[in-house]
């Protein structure tokens, strides 16, 4: 990955002939420029992973015995904070 110097950074992505057609198909089709697309699907895969990070969380959770449950909107907030976005690697 290239680094300009102002803060954006570029991404140079190499692709044979089939995966550059379907991508120009799909941008044409979503009316949008690759770079919106590809920030599209960067931001809805981190969203999925957050999900899915919070729902291990709540399934090790509800296995556990618990013998003082929080209240559901205390429980949230924790997993909430627990498992934020800004957390993720």
């Amino acid at each position: 990955m290239e680094v300009a110097s102002l803060g954006d950074r570029r991404l140079e992505v190499r692709l044979d002939e089939d995966h550059s057609r379907k991508l120009s198909e799909i941008v044409s089709r979503r009316g949008k420029s690759v770079s919106a697309w590809v920030k599209e699907v960067i931001d809805r895969t981190y969203e999925d992973l957050s999900r899915q990070e919070r729902m291990r969380a709540v399934r090790r959770i509800a296995e556990a015995a618990v013998e003082d449950v929080p209240e559901p909107d205390a429980l949230a907030r924790e997993l909430e904070k627990a498992h934020e976005p800004s957390g993720l690697r």
